[in-house]
């Protein structure tokens, strides 16, 4: 009877051990993509993680580049069992975490080869439903950004909530706000990292300002907002009069 107990014994010792064994090698590779991650800077930024089914961002990586992914530091934060998973397109996985501090987990990575390759964020273990966190995302080998610059705009004035203003400048990826005078615009799209197309908001007069995680540029010259009613008003880019009317 002691050899059988013995025996139950450490057969329920060897099937834990392997079953843990295999969480800890297991990855996460399933869900649908939920948006892209841009990890260019030493800056962190954060990314809000809903509670869901496991899913993945996007992100572009360079041969070499040093990336960290966390919800242990850095803003990062995490309110029950995480997972996260790094793969290649195909997926396959090139590196996982589960418990780096606490529940919370931490990928430090260094990229293979230049391309897209996909973060998982899931729950443990290793593809349970991902809990409610913060992530904080990085690239601790990457220089700085250049902080953007505003060269130009046209037009010069218009019609809030309607006009559509080009602005042309430098270092305008990743764009994360534009203002009018200090006041936000109602919309904007970043063409290119040299163009953003945005719609003012009312009432905003003054220089016009992009915000990236390099910092903050603005123009020289002001956005004018056209009055609502009819009226003259001065074209500072010109010597003459117009007659604005929105």
């Amino acid at each position: 009877m002691k050899k059988i107990y013995l025996f139950l014994t450490l057969f329920l010792v060897l099937f834990l051990s392997l079953s843990k064994l295999s969480s800890i090698q297991a990855q996460c590779l399933t869900g649908a993509q939920i948006g892209t991650l841009n990890p260019i800077t030493p800056i962190y930024q954060t990314q809000v993680i809903t509670a869901g089914v496991p899913a993945y961002y996007n992100f572009v990586a360079t041969a070499g580049g040093v990336y960290v992914f966390t919800y242990c530091s850095n803003g990062g934060s995490y309110t029950g069992d995480t997972y996260l998973t790094i793969t290649n397109g195909v997926p396959a996985a090139q590196a996982s975490n589960d418990d780096f501090c606490g529940l919370g987990s931490q990928i430090t990575w260094t990229c293979p080869t230049t391309g897209t390759y996909r973060l998982y964020v899931s729950g443990c273990c290793p593809c349970a439903n991902a809990p409610s966190a913060v992530l904080a995302y990085g690239c601790s080998s990457c220089a700085p950004p250049a902080p953007p610059t505003v060269a130009s705009f046209s037009p010069v004035a218009g019609c809030a909530n309607t006009a559509s203003v080009v602005i042309t400048g430098t270092n305008f990826s990743g764009a994360s706000a534009v203002t009018f005078g200090g006041t936000n615009a109602l919309s904007f799209v970043v063409n290119s990292p040299t163009q953003i197309t945005a719609t003012p908001a009312g009432g905003a007069t003054g220089p016009i300002a992009v915000t990236t995680v390099g910092g903050t540029g603005a123009s020289v010259a002001s956005f004018y907002d056209k009055p609502k009613s009819n009226g003259y008003r001065l074209n500072l880019n010109s010597s003459d009069m117009r007659w604005w009317k929105c």
